[in-house]
């Protein structure tokens, strides 16, 4: 079986990339701005709270790094 290997010269080649912006354009007209405001601090703290676990479970940066 021959492998097909693809450099990737930009996270913008990736597919998840091009879905993820096609999904952030979808939904952005539809938001207010009051209730965009209320999603991102949502967001943000579910974020801290993650961090926080994975901080205490011992995955620290080093788990984080392999992820971006």
């Amino acid at each position: 079986m021959e492998s097909k290997s693809r450099k990737i010269s930009s996270h913008r080649n990736l597919v998840v990339w091009q879905k993820a912006v096609d999904l952030v354009t979808n939904v952005y007209g539809y938001l207010s701005p009051e209730s965009s405001l209320i999603l991102e601090k949502q967001a943000e703290e579910v974020a801290r709270i993650l961090n926080g676990l994975l901080t205490s479970l011992g995955a620290g940066a080093r788990k984080l790094s392999t992820i971006h």
